[in-house]
């Protein structure tokens, strides 16, 4: 059946179906559009498309009389209300498009947008000559493995997907079943749809890079945490595991992607730099220790890191700055907005002076939230004048380091030995530095000599038993102190 269009458009589509059969014609045009692109910065992008057009057009075949047919009645179903999909972009992507291509559409309409749709075809336009069962069936199986969302999704992202057979689909899927959970290889697929169309082959020989370097566990652990990782080359991911064996053992390089599986998602050169930056600043075993210690800082921009020493170095002397980060590696994982925060607020407790110097005695200050510190100074408030809670925390920064309930709980021993807590603490504040153990375990007299013994040790020792955990939590190693009467 002959296919009519209204005359202006009959005469429009015939013309341009003439256009794209002149090769030498479309040629000519597409020099022309060259041309203008390079003088016109103003329609660049307009002349870019219409380049990418025409040298598709160059290279298709000549529209046969059969084929003209197809793609009148396709562009007339298809742009019955509004123009979806311009007749240039139909003409130079004749091929796939036959009699049963507007069903495929209305498939692709009934899961998707009709914008999404519509990029689908653009992005994928074989799409329109597939088997409308095949891409029903590719639509099921993952259908029947994920949210229906989920899927519209995957198809929008890698539309390629339903051009890929479904047997290789299902390969893909049964080889991440044999490595993860079913949920775990579905959240794989949802987050990085282009798996789907890496070979089995190349997806095996990164699980088995990675398995040479990890345990099978924490490879897979890897892999769900930062799927995209599946997604570069095999010699570049080589690349980063090199580097890091040039800086770290090889145990260490490995931890290091454990915790940080990201760092194998940027690229070489970002992660040079910070190293780069990092030995500036200190010694090269030191920027080692930092970076496992805090395996976070290869993922912070460059930017970020240098805004950070930079706010230091105006409160501290270089060295000091150096001291605390690699006392305290963890700030470099702060926002700069928080890390002000806490200094703001000690500021406004103490002298700019004193606020350096309890940093520099005690950096985990810098890790512990700003509603924990408050609540300590909140509770030495409520026993001493403000004076001389500042004091005390100036004779002891690590008091900032220990929890609430433990320095509560030293409040309420002493008291029980019959004096004042608040008199005893607020002239004796190196009471605090001891374990509730101790306390409760010996005399008042004793604890009085002892913090008088204290009191010729450098501020250093004083404050060095207050460290930090892996999950940047302080904690004190004097709570497992035992001491004897």
């Amino acid at each position: 059946m002959t296919i009519c269009l209204e005359s202006k458009l009959e005469s429009r589509f015939n013309r341009r179906i003439d256009f794209f059969n002149d090769k030498e014609r479309v040629a000519r045009v597409l020099d022309y559009v060259r041309v203008r692109k390079a003088k016109s910065e103003e329609y660049k992008e307009g002349y870019s498309s219409l380049e990418k057009i025409l040298k598709k057009g160059l290279k298709s075949r000549k529209i046969s009389l059969k084929k003209q047919e197809d793609l009148k009645e396709f562009y007339s179903a298809v742009n019955r209300e509004e123009e979806r999909l311009s007749l240039n972009f139909l003409l130079v992507n004749a091929d796939p498009i036959n009699k049963k291509s507007f069903e495929k559409l209305n498939l692709l309409d009934s899961r998707h947008s009709q914008d999404a749709t519509n990029r689908i075809i653009e992005t994928l336009p074989n799409v329109l000559g597939c088997s409308l069962d095949r891409a029903k069936s590719i639509y099921s199986f993952l259908d029947s493995r994920h949210e229906q969302d989920a899927t519209n999704k995957i198809v929008e992202a890698f539309p390629s997907v339903l051009a890929c057979s479904l047997d290789r689909t299902k390969s893909i899927y049964g080889f991440l079943d044999s490595r993860h959970e079913q949920d775990a290889t579905n959240k794989i697929v949802e987050r990085k749809p282009t798996i789907l169309r890496s070979s089995l082959d190349r997806t095996k020989g990164i699980y088995s890079f990675l398995d040479s370097r990890h345990e099978q566990d924490a490879t897979n652990k890897i892999v769900e945490k930062r799927p995209a990782v599946t997604g570069y080359s095999l010699d570049r991911t080589k690349g980063i595991y090199s580097f890091l064996d040039s800086r770290h053992e090889q145990d260490a390089t490995n931890k290091i992607v454990e915790k940080n599986p990201s760092v194998l998602c940027h690229s070489l050169e970002k992660t040079l730099d910070i190293y780069s930056f990092l030995d500036s600043r200190h010694s090269q075993g030191a920027t080692n220790r930092i970076v496992e210690r805090n395996t976070h800082v290869l993922g912070r921009s460059l930017d970020k890191i240098r805004g950070i020493y930079s706010f230091l170095d105006s409160r501290h002397e270089k060295d000091a700055t150096n001291r605390i980060e690699e006392t305290q590696p963890f700030v470099l994982s702060y926002s700069l907005e928080r890390t002000k925060g806490i200094y703001s607020f000690l500021d406004s407790r103490h002298e700019k002076d004193a606020t350096n110097k309890i940093v520099e005695a005690f950096p985990s200050v810098l890790s512990c939230s700003l509603d924990r510190t408050k609540s300590i100074y909140g509770f030495l408030d409520s026993r001493h004048e403000q004076d001389a809670t500042n004091g005390i925390v100036e004779t002891l920064p690590s008091v900032l380091g220990c929890s609430l309930d433990r320095t509560k709980k030293i409040y309420k021993l002493i008291g029980e030995k019959g004096v004042s807590a608040n008199d005893y603490i607020g002239s004796f504040p190196l009471i605090l530095y001891f374990s509730p153990e101790f306390i409760e375990n010996n005399t008042l007299e004793k604890i009085i000599k002892v913090t008088g013994k204290l009191k010729d040790r450098p501020d250093k020792r004083l404050t060095s038993t207050s460290l930090v955990n892996k999950d940047g939590e302080p904690f004190d190693l004097l709570e497992k102190t035992r001491y004897s009467r």
